[in-house]
């Protein structure tokens, strides 16, 4: 993977607290704001990681889209209610698989929090 650093590229890295209120729908979306316009022409995916800490347990990966450089997560309800995990980072990132080695920028890098449901 190629290192470089992000806010060189993008508009820097969102450490902002993630919160999911388990039994609901919930979509995390960033807007890429990309700092080097020649990089806005790159075919770019998206992939997301929950894990237990940095380099921790993998809780959940769900999949990650990007759409007119906006990328989003997005849990159902049912997903979110099943949780059996209270807390963790979350990771996503935009990455360019189509060269060697793969480029790859953080996104987002940030605790995430389930708050359980009261009223099921």
């Amino acid at each position: 993977m190629v290192s470089q650093s992000f806010d060189d590229v993008i508009d820097g890295t969102d450490t902002d607290p993630v919160t999911i209120r388990a039994g609901e729908t919930t979509v995390v979306a960033r807007q890429v704001q990309w700092a080097d316009p020649a990089l806005a022409s790159r075919t770019w995916k998206a992939r997301c990681q929950v894990r237990t800490a940095p380099g921790g347990t993998l809780l959940e990966s769900p999949a990650a889209t990007i759409a007119d450089g906006v990328v989003q997560v997005a849990w159902s309800a049912a997903d979110t209610a099943a949780f059996t995990w209270s807390s963790g980072v979350i990771g996503i990132e935009v990455y360019d698989d189509s060269v060697a080695p793969e480029i790859a920028y953080r996104l987002v890098q940030a605790p995430i929090t389930v708050t359980p449901e009261v009223v099921q």
